[in-house]
């Protein structure tokens, strides 16, 4: 049907697994039919996502994928300390995979995760598990969205254009001491070798 990758879950529970608001509740692996669908995914060269999983269940869909797992829009703590982020066992969990964390820009009602904040949670995966497994999985808004309005309270930052937010972020990766390469690898590189890996000819 052309579909290319699937989430999981989603924050709650399902056939397939327990999302992350089930962490601290019993929180389990994957279901015996999550099972099969992650073979079936491998199979068929689908993305197997799992940024609302809870932790067991990245884990355990590690273990079960035989390609690349995508944790494609999240953060990781204790830089944004909440529940629905990743914890440095996931993140080397995926990237055992030959898979990516891709961080997200967010603002929440508690928390911005500005781009300092963004580079300095790219530095920490590249030390804990290599440049080749991170990257950016949202900026935030584009002021060109074509519903005019529809992101209240939104900063002026996250309300650039996509070039403007790219053209933001090379600076601090700069000057951190990621190399141009490196940098290319973090803002879509990363994610092209893992779907050039996981997707069918």
């Amino acid at each position: 049907m052309g579909v290319r990758g699937i989430q999981l879950t989603h924050n709650e529970r399902n056939y397939l697994a327990d999302g992350i608001a089930m962490e601290g509740r019993g929180a389990g692996k994957l279901t015996p039919f999550g099972i099969e669908v992650i073979e079936e995914m491998n199979r068929l060269g689908m993305m197997v996502g799992v940024s609302h999983l809870a932790e067991v269940g990245i884990r355990h869909a590690a273990e079960v994928s035989t390609a690349p797992i995508v944790s494609t829009h999240t953060n990781i703590r204790p830089f944004v300390d909440t529940p629905r982020q990743h914890s440095d066992a996931a993140v080397k969990a995926i990237a055992a995979t030959g898979g990516l964390v891709g961080v997200r820009y967010i603002l929440t009602r508690s928390q911005t995760v500005p781009y300092p904040l963004l580079t300095d949670e790219i530095e920490h995966i590249a030390n804990l598990v290599g440049v080749e497994h991170t990257g950016v999985g949202w900026f935030g808004h584009d002021k060109g969205d074509p519903r005019g309005g529809a992101h209240p309270g939104h900063t002026e930052v996250e309300l650039q254009s996509m070039y403007e937010q790219r053209d933001s972020f090379l600076q601090p990766l700069s000057q951190r001491g990621f190399s141009d390469d490196q940098i290319g690898l973090v803002l879509g590189g990363n994610f092209l070798r893992v779907w050039r890996e996981i997707l069918k000819d």
